[in-house]
């Protein structure tokens, strides 16, 4: 099966679309809407890949920019150049005990600190590999495992256990005429599923404002994706703000409960006319039910990741706008719903409940 067959199998089966809401997702995955900004870009299979320079490493590297700024004597009396930093060597010494040693620095407490700023640093470093690749994706299965099968963790990591399940509103992104997926990666391959992309050292989302500029949201894990890059490959580019206001509105899709289906947004929101709008907040979700209420969040409590659903065969509705959750399947419960152990403490669905009284 192609990458696209199995996403949609596993949509199909587990995320508990409504039949046109289905219908609509695979009509859109098969043929995606571009807009014309990112048309120019000149797309290969939904995707503009460019690989880096290490020439052009140094002008994109903010951990480089920090390390100068947090050890400014270190830097002007060794004259340590940027491939030095690159590799964390200095003169064939790990660069941490290099700095110890200069600063002199025998309290422990204070080579912590010292440690503690290198961390920070690393946060912002371009890393060391082989070769590095910038991507802008409009291809739908880079966004569907946008943090699946990776060494690092997300709510919108399929196999999430977030009570939320906020992994569950990836289909719905599908229907965003605004977005793209911006990453950094090595080029190595991960796979889920039978589903084969590229590996993420770090990625943020695009979304294409009024102006037809690209508004850039958190970027995850690790901030080494700089604006400087961004602006060199990209053009019209800039991080988003609590002014912006998407090019286009959102169609929503639905689940067979007739909530909404979309995930979890950083540094924006959805307003009541459907446009994604910046925010001064950590951002948020707003949905619609299929009767046009809003409710916030998701629709879901589930402590379980998709492969709990495939592995039982069950669909994330069956978890759906419930407060309680049976402690033995998991299974999402409304108060009616609820059996208790004699000691009135465990929650357990009905057919849990059965069971347990057998043994």
């Amino acid at each position: 099966m192609s990458n696209k067959s199995n996403v949609v199998s596993l949509v199909a089966k587990h995320f508990s679309l409504n039949p046109e809401s289905l219908k609509r997702f695979k009509e859109n995955i098969e043929n995606p809407f571009v807009d014309p900004i990112y048309q120019s870009l000149g797309l290969d299979n939904l995707r503009k890949k460019i690989k880096l320079s290490p020439s052009d490493y140094v002008k994109y590297d903010n951990g480089w920019a920090k390390f100068k700024i947090l050890f400014p004597e270190f830097c002007n009396k060794t004259l340590i150049s940027y491939e030095d930093f690159h590799s964390g060597l200095y003169k064939g010494r790990k660069l941490f005990r290099e700095i110890i040693s200069f600063y002199n620095k025998k309290d422990p407490l204070e080579q912590v600190k010292i440690k503690v700023n290198l961390i920070k640093i690393g946060e912002y470093k371009l890393p060391k590999v082989k070769d590095l690749y910038l991507v802008l994706s409009l291809n739908f299965v880079d966004w569907f495992l946008c943090s699946t099968a990776e060494n690092w963790h997300s709510c919108l990591n399929l196999n999430s256990d977030y009570q939320s399940a906020f992994w569950s509103g990836l289909p719905g992104l599908i229907i965003d005429k605004n977005r793209a997926m911006i990453y950094l990666t090595d080029g190595e391959e991960k796979e889920y599923r039978g589903i084969k992309t590229d590996r993420l050292i770090s990625r943020t989302w695009g979304i294409l404002g009024e102006n037809n500029i690209i508004n850039t949201i958190k970027e995850y894990p690790i901030n080494i994706i700089s604006n400087t890059l961004l602006v060199d490959n990209f053009k019209n580019i800039k991080e988003i703000n609590k002014s912006f206001k998407s090019k286009h509105p959102i169609d929503f899709l639905f689940n067979k409960s007739g909530y909404s289906i979309f995930p979890y947004l950083d540094k924006s929101k959805l307003d009541k006319d459907h446009f994604i709008i910046g925010t001064d907040g950590h951002g948020g979700l707003f949905g619609i039910d299929i009767k046009g209420n809003p409710y916030d969040g998701t629709p879901y409590n589930c402590e379980y990741g998709l492969d709990h659903l495939i592995k039982r065969n069950q669909e994330i509705n069956d978890y759906c706008g419930e407060q309680y959750s049976c402690c033995e399947c998991g299974i999402g419960l409304i108060e009616d719903e609820v059996y208790y152990d004699e000691g009135f403490v465990d929650q357990y669905c009905e057919s849990c409940f059965q069971e347990l009284k057998k043994t």
